[in-house]
């Protein structure tokens, strides 16, 4: 299950730490990451992340969500049955059929057009450990050269 490895960074203004092990009773955490590793098991895919993300969450606060590959992305989608697959033949249909100079492969260019435009990372608020997101948003990982394990950091803002 994604959400495995975290690593705490907490203190105060004159001292700070970072480690595995959460922070002692009566300091502050200042940030907070989480690596999660997302297995595709499809050429392009939409992955709902959600529930993963949710699941690191504690009190109040913003969180930062990063793909770290230049063929992925992350965003917010409506994902009603067949959106998904409509994002993906949308982002296809926008892209010109030319000769690309990719220097390794030329025919996987798009893949990473795609993610530059998608943008590799989001922020979204939570309060009491929950995603603050509109009715019909989740939080989706856009896989476009798979299948892979892709690598997500998790970069927590609690408030104070």
């Amino acid at each position: 299950k994604p959400g495995v490895n975290s690593t705490w960074c907490y203190g105060d203004e004159q001292f700070s730490f970072c480690g595995r092990k959460g922070p002692v009773s009566g300091q502050k955490v200042v940030l907070k990451w989480v690596y999660m590793t997302v297995s595709t098991n499809k050429k392009r895919q939409v992955v709902d992340i959600t529930e993963q993300v949710e699941h690191e969450l504690q009190g109040n606060g913003l969180v930062s969500i990063f793909v770290k590959h230049t063929t992925a992305a992350i965003t917010t989608a409506d994902l009603d049955p067949g959106t998904d697959q409509d994002l993906l033949d949308a982002l296809e249909t926008m892209t010109p059929n030319k000769q690309w100079r990719h220097p390794h492969d030329p025919g996987h260019f798009p893949d990473h057009l795609w993610s530059s435009i998608i943008g590799p990372n989001l922020i979204a608020p939570y309060q009491s450990g929950k995603l603050q997101l509109g009715t019909w948003q989740r939080i989706v990982l856009i896989e476009l050269d798979g299948p892979r394990d892709r690598q997500v950091e998790l970069t927590f803002f609690p408030s104070r």
